[in-house]
């Protein structure tokens, strides 16, 4: 399984647009850390990334910080 960043980015585009000023959180869940989703997620201008699991919030927090962004 692949990331199509191009489409990632188009997307990400298109929801803040049609979002306005409202922060988007990306979901960030299973085999896409090792895709290097909350990375790009973050990358792309998402500020917040949502998780389900402890052991996934801590690889988030790991991505946000190496991003000089708070992961709390």
């Amino acid at each position: 399984m692949t990331i199509q960043e191009r489409a990632l980015n188009h997307n990400i585009r298109l929801v803040r647009r049609e979002a306005g000023d409202a922060k988007l959180i990306g979901v960030v869940k299973g085999n896409g850390y090792g895709l290097g989703l909350a990375s790009r997620l973050v990358d792309g201008g998402v500020r917040t990334l949502a998780v389900s699991e402890l052991s996934d919030a801590l690889k988030n927090c790991a991505v946000m910080v190496s991003r000089r962004r708070s992961c709390c």
